[in-house]
């Protein structure tokens, strides 16, 4: 996913992110640990301008909530039925 990511970051100033969470599978723990990933992390800091996540689980909908009054992007969560509000 992250080399995804960097493609669509590379030819634009900021970008919107929608994260829709219709197959959830528990978390991947290792994830977090590949340096291309946490590049990607560190880059979507001054990129992603809006962030919207859909169906998300409660722990995951409430960490996007926290961080979203901390970091300068416009992080907001929808309900699964809410894709195209979102």
């Amino acid at each position: 996913m992250a080399a995804t990511m960097n493609a669509d970051f590379d030819p634009h100033q900021t970008a919107p992110m929608l994260v829709q969470f219709d197959q959830y599978r528990g978390v991947d723990a290792t994830a977090g640990f590949y340096l291309r990933t946490l590049i990607t992390q560190l880059r979507s800091l001054a990129k992603v301008d809006k962030y919207a996540v859909v169906g998300a689980p409660a722990f995951a909908a409430g960490i996007v909530d926290v961080t979203g009054r901390i970091i300068p992007t416009d992080a907001r969560t929808f309900a699964a039925t809410e894709l195209a509000k979102a």
